[in-house]
């Protein structure tokens, strides 16, 4: 039966990079739900749809996959170079509380877990999309510190966006996560929670292995 680890996290509090590096030094495979929500919005923003008020047949026919190198894809075209933007990640934002894309978005996942061990991360990994994951994780963090990581990693990639305007986003994005009716963000049961604010990013990784080695080998 394949092992299930769930990160979940509220806006930029650093599980990305906590979950890739985990995942590398379990020699499990890397699941990133936010890319699948990313790549689903952009399509759907390609194709001039309402994000706010989306149809079943507005995601109907859609398939989301990953390549051999870890790419999202859908329907098998490679979405990758599309999804690291401040545009894309409002979109995720946007279709991630509506149904007819999460019901596309996590019935993919969920076949993609069936195939390996994983490190999955997201809003509602352990609620929803594997809540009888063998070990689940909780990550917080000051919604200042998580503005100020997401700011700098957008700047990284170009984007002239505020830190001011960041923040505001990761706001609305944690009221959205947290208010929505269908998988809310919260706390998993029985998870670990982990606060971020003042750790490396090294740090989140080893501190999750110390939970997961202990987990296993109960």
């Amino acid at each position: 039966m394949p092992i299930t680890i769930t990160i979940d996290w509220p806006a930029g509090s650093g599980k990305w990079t906590t979950a890739r590096k985990l995942a590398e030094k379990l020699w499990f495979k890397y699941l990133d739900s936010g890319s699948m929500y990313r790549a689903a919005g952009v399509y759907l923003d390609e194709r001039k749809k309402d994000l706010e008020h989306l149809t079943d047949a507005d995601v109907e026919g859609i398939e989301l996959s990953f390549s051999h190198f870890g790419a999202v894809q859908i329907n098998g075209i490679d979405y990758e170079s599309r999804i690291r933007t401040a545009e894309a990640w409002v979109y995720a934002s946007l279709i991630s509380s509506q149904k007819p894309a999460r019901t596309v978005v996590i019935e993919s996942g969920k076949k993609i877990l069936q195939k390996d061990n994983y490190v999955l991360e997201g809003r509602d990994t352990g609620t929803v999309w594997a809540p009888n994951a063998q070990v689940k994780i909780y990550l917080i963090a000051d919604a200042y510190i998580r503005a100020h990581r997401r700011w700098l990693e957008l700047r990284e990639k170009g984007s002239a966006i505020s830190e001011e305007e960041v923040l505001k986003q990761i706001c609305e994005r944690d009221n959205r996560d947290m208010t929505r009716a269908d998988g809310p963000l919260r706390k998993p049961e029985w998870a670990y929670e982990i606060d971020t604010t003042s750790i490396t990013i090294e740090e989140q990784v080893e501190r999750i292995y110390d939970i997961v080695q202990e987990v296993l080998q109960k």
